[in-house]
């Protein structure tokens, strides 16, 4: 897995996105990873807590996509605020699959950051289109 935590964080927010599925999408906003903890954002306390009891299963999901354990708590805090600003950024980022643990360690050679996340947004969209 990447040694910076950056793109860790980047890699982690690409896939919950996808973990989370477009019900729950539009409900989320990735926050930090801190170690293996990753903040997620939500409307309100409703949906706090019912994100909540999901939890486990997300998490799976989440580190079953990434295919490897880099999340071993999910936090979510109320943020209604966010959800607006993040709007624009959400619809940018939603076509964006999961790509593989292998692939992202590889992207280490690529020493710019953002050239190296460049990379990766593209290569997890032309895996996708593979699929289909």
């Amino acid at each position: 897995m990447p040694d910076s935590p950056e793109l860790r964080e980047s890699v982690v927010s690409a896939v919950w996105r996808r973990a989370a599925g477009a019900g729950l999408r539009e409900h989320t906003i990735p926050g930090s990873l801190e170690g293996k903890r990753l903040k997620l954002f939500v409307r309100d306390k409703i949906w706090k807590k019912n994100l909540e009891s999901m939890a486990p299963q997300l998490l799976f999901r989440l580190n079953a996509l990434m295919d490897a354990r880099l999340v071993d708590y999910l936090e979510f805090e109320v943020a209604e605020n966010k959800f607006e600003a993040d709007k624009k950024e959400t619809l940018a980022d939603e076509a964006i699959p999961a790509v593989s643990a292998e692939l992202v360690e590889k992207s280490e050679a690529i020493k710019d950051p953002a050239l190296r996340e460049q990379f990766l947004k593209s290569a997890a969209v032309y895996l996708a289109n593979q699929k289909h």
